[in-house]
C-alpha cells in the first residue's frame, strides 16, 4: 500500500497516510502531500542505542531516518553489570 505524508513549507507534518484513506478523504492525493516510503528500524548492535526516528528527504521521496548511537563507556559498563547481576553470561 502506498503512503503519502503531509508537507507545509517544506518540512513534513504529523506521520505518514495511506493513498486510499487520503483519496476517501479528500477525493484525490492532496498537493501538499508527497511519497513517503517506510524503511524498517535496523538491526540493533547489543552497545548501540535507538534514539527514534525522523523523516528525511531523499530526492523527492520522504523515509524514516533512524537514529542508532553507539553506547558510551558508562552506558557499557552498566548493561555489562546488570546483565552480571543478573546472571547473564557474557
Amino acid at each position: 500500500m502506498n503512503l503519502y505524508i503531509e508537507v507545509e513549507n517544506d518540512l513534513p507534518k504529523n506521520h505518514p497516510a495511506f493513498e486510499n484513506n487520503l483519496i476517501e478523504a479528500f477525493g484525490e492525493i492532496p498537493s501538499n502531500w508527497v511519497p513517503f516510503i517506510r524503511v524498517d528500524i535496523p538491526k540493533i548492535g547489543v552497545y548501540e542505542i535507538y534514539e527514534g526516528v525522523t523523516y528525511e528527504l531523499v530526492g523527492n521521496v520522504y523515509t524514516d531516518k533512524h537514529h542508532i548511537r553507539q553506547m558510551t563507556d558508562t552506558e557499557k559498563a552498566e548493561k555489562i553489570a546488570m546483565l552480571t547481576s543478573a546472571g547473564v553470561i557474557l
